[in-house]
């Protein structure tokens, strides 16, 4: 959301109420409540889609793209990677799914924005691994606002030794 308010996009978030201060902040010019309001039924067309939850789909958002718009998703779930397939063979409408991790030119380009202050980073909770489920239901509760993460390289405290 970030980025794509930095290059210029207009940008739709859609969230709960209690996030729409929060997706303002980071740069939504419009917020849809979705426990109101079905995006999918609104008669607005959107060049791309970002589904980062896996909360929709291809199908109910296909509606809403325009003519040669994209939906994108973090969640590659079988279905969504059969629809992918077909949609590049036969569609302008574009279903992608998984996650790119970008050309070392395409991440130092992002380092560089990072660093210039074009986003930042939101974390809701660093955790360790010890932790881990703590961490997963934080994360399905849907109250976390940012990324979760799990540190794995943090060593749980050891019990001292006593010589007895």
């Amino acid at each position: 959301m970030q980025l794509a308010h930095h290059l210029g996009a207009e940008v739709t978030a859609v969230c709960s109420a209690r996030n729409h201060d929060f997706v303002r902040g980071l740069g939504a010019d419009h917020v849809i409540d979705y426990r109101t309001t079905d995006f999918t039924r609104s008669g607005e067309r959107y060049d791309v889609i970002f589904d980062t939850l896996g909360a929709t789909s291809f199908l109910r958002c296909r509606r809403v793209l325009a003519p040669k718009g994209r939906y994108l998703s973090l969640i590659a779930t079988a279905g969504l990677l059969l629809m992918a397939l077909g949609t590049a063979l036969v569609r302008r409408r574009r279903a992608i799914a998984g996650v790119a991790l970008g050309t070392p030119q395409q991440l130092d380009d992002v380092r560089e924005l990072a660093e210039a202050g074009a986003f930042r980073p939101v974390i809701d909770a660093r955790v360790p691994l010890a932790r881990v489920a703590d961490a997963h239901a934080r994360v399905e509760s849907g109250e976390a606002q940012g990324v979760v993460i799990v540190d794995v390289a943090t060593r749980p405290a050891r019990a001292s030794r006593v010589a007895a």
